[in-house]
């Protein structure tokens, strides 16, 4: 059981925005104030201890409870209904297994939110054009906001004190999107981790750089567009930092289509076999997804595995381990 969080009385607004850059309470945007009725309307939503501790965030290695958590949410504009999806991703961060520790280092990695299965429909993420952003989608920008001011605030990730990144990522600012689920051809990406079709899941990973690959299917053709998408993995000057890598690949609902229609193979592992058989090498890295119960916010399940379990990662093959 943690304390309580410390309260302020705040007359204003204008107070109020002052304070949270003086308290450092944001990394720099705007924040709304954690009223505490509309805290206590985030935890009333799942019904859950407010000091129920999930566990110490890295680097700071402060307490994750229901109420600072909540506190967050209410900052980055969540609704309560999206609080199951932060504590699911919370639940990810702070398991030692995910080794967030590299996305601290000079590298200036961050960390990517992927939210599947019904709840994508029932948040309305925007799953489309510009989906990883700017464009609109409230679940998609105000969770991966959340994710980041508890980082920031719990884990007191700041830059040149506990976090030594050199450039930055313009990506920690909010890095979260939902999985397309009328146009994907394939099932929920969480299936892979031996989940329910049926089941919502979040999926915590470790992200780098982040490029769009201009893959012509019309011109080019099928053969071609994969050889371009692995010509963009292992490319020089990527980070190493943390050891072997992990590549997501988001692909557009076309070339989806077109790569099911004629190959047997699943069309990420066709990228990353091609790539494979050029380089010898395998691209594998943890990442952590956790089911996210909307019914009853306690109970949830995590699957873990290395890359040949993700659907960015190389054929199947790879052990990985289950806990409930």
């Amino acid at each position: 059981m943690a304390g309580r969080a410390e309260r302020f009385e705040i007359t204003s607004l204008d107070q109020f925005s002052e304070l949270v850059y003086q308290q450092e309470w944001t990394d720099g945007l705007p924040v709304f104030p954690p009223t505490r009725k509309a805290v206590q309307r985030m935890i009333d939503y799942i019904g859950r201890d407010p000091g129920e501790v999930l566990g110490s965030v890295f680097p700071g290695d402060g307490e994750a409870t229901i109420e600072n958590i909540a506190a967050n949410c209410v900052m980055a504009g969540c609704l309560p209904e999206y609080l199951p999806v932060v504590l699911a991703a919370v639940e990810c961060i702070v398991d030692p297994q995910l080794l967030i520790t590299t996305t601290q280092s000079t590298g200036s990695g961050s960390l990517c939110t992927i939210v599947t299965g019904p709840a994508v429909g029932m948040l309305k993420f925007h799953t489309r054009e510009w989906i990883f952003g700017p464009n609109g989608g409230r679940a998609n920008a105000t969770i991966g906001r959340a994710i980041r001011l508890i980082l920031w605030n719990i884990g007191r990730a700041h830059p040149g004190k506990l976090i030594k990144g050199t450039m930055g990522n313009p990506a920690s600012w909010s890095y979260c999107i939902g999985e397309e689920q009328e146009l994907t051809p394939w099932e929920p990406m969480h299936v892979d981790f031996g989940l329910d079709a049926t089941d919502s899941a979040v999926t915590v990973m470790k992200a780098g750089e982040h490029s769009q690959i201009s893959a012509p299917l019309n011109s080019v053709g099928l053969a071609e567009c994969i050889n371009l998408l692995a010509r963009g993995i292992g490319k020089a000057g990527i980070s190493t930092s943390g050891g072997k890598r992990t590549f997501l690949f988001v692909i557009n609902p076309s070339l989806a289509r077109a790569s099911t229609a004629s190959r047997a193979k699943p069309f990420p592992s066709a990228i990353c076999t091609r790539k494979h058989r050029a380089s010898g090498k395998r691209w594998l890295r943890p990442c952590c997804t956790m089911k996210c119960s909307f019914a009853s916010a306690a109970g949830f399940r995590r699957r873990w595995g290395n890359a040949s379990q993700f659907r960015a990662g190389v054929p199947p093959g790879s052990r990985c381990w289950r806990r409930k």
